[in-house]
């Protein structure tokens, strides 16, 4: 567990994602910079691309309106096997009679 000095923050998790993308050989494109903001917006446009229901893509990114999540949104994400990997569990499943 954290302590109270080591919140979960934007800062500390934007350290990590620098640090760890070097690991798995990955880079943003030059000039550009990801983020914590990056992760959510990829985690969004993911869970909309495998057809999770906006609800629980809102409450599971904490978002209370549709104009809160439109701005990580990106329709340019396809359906993709990590998609379903990290995402999948949110999606419907039909209970057994």
């Amino acid at each position: 567990m954290l302590s109270d000095s080591l919140k979960w923050c934007s800062s500390i998790i934007d350290s990590w994602l620098k640090q760890l993308l070097p690991l798995v050989g990955h880079a943003p494109p030059v000039g550009k910079t990801w983020s914590d903001h990056s992760l959510r917006s990829g985690g969004v446009s993911a869970s909309l691309a495998i057809s999770v229901n906006m609800f629980y893509i809102m409450h599971h990114g904490v978002w209370k309106s549709m104009t809160d999540v439109q701005q990580y949104l990106s329709l340019h994400v396809f359906p993709s096997a990590p998609a379903y990997l990290f995402f999948g569990w949110m999606l419907r499943r039909d209970r057994p009679s």
